[in-house]
């Protein structure tokens, strides 16, 4: 029988948010890096109640996490894969060329267009979570204020 994933609400530059980690599976390397390492893939759903909309995300944790056995996140650690999650939303608000720059692909062309296909997948989920223009910086600042608050 599989455990119910616990579920984490947020109260984000005035937006609530319901995210929920649930572990997948364990994948050698994480799908667009270099490194062969196992790692956790957690499809993280998020959840706007006030939109009535839910959008999943992938989210691949640490090797350290998957080599001492851990497939759960915290709350904590929950509010940093929603983070990430706007942090390749907001690089997909460039365009190729400013993203090949700002991240140095110049030599991967190939690897370089699929991690900037996944990054406007994700801004193109947030704004149907009603997340778009300034609101996803201000969601991000206030995720940095928590952090910075919390230790």
């Amino acid at each position: 029988m599989t455990e119910k994933a616990q579920s984490y609400t947020y109260k984000l530059a005035g937006v609530e948010l319901k995210v929920t980690p649930r572990y997948k599976d364990t994948v050698q390397g994480f799908p667009f890096g270099e490194d062969s390492l196992p790692h956790n893939h957690f499809v993280i759903r998020v959840q706007n109640p006030q939109r009535g909309i839910a959008r999943s995300f992938n989210y691949y944790g640490s090797a350290a996490d998957q080599e001492n056995g851990r497939k759960t996140l915290n709350k904590e650690e929950t509010l940093r894969t929603l983070d990430c999650l706007l942090s390749d939303a907001t690089a997909g608000l460039m365009d190729l060329n400013e993203f090949v720059a700002e991240f140095g692909y110049k030599g991967d062309c190939l690897k370089a267009i699929r991690i900037y296909n996944e990054c406007k997948r994700s801004t193109i989920k947030l704004r149907d979570l009603g997340i778009e223009g300034d609101l996803l910086y201000e969601v991000s600042n206030a995720i940095q204020d928590q952090a910075e608050a919390s230790g």
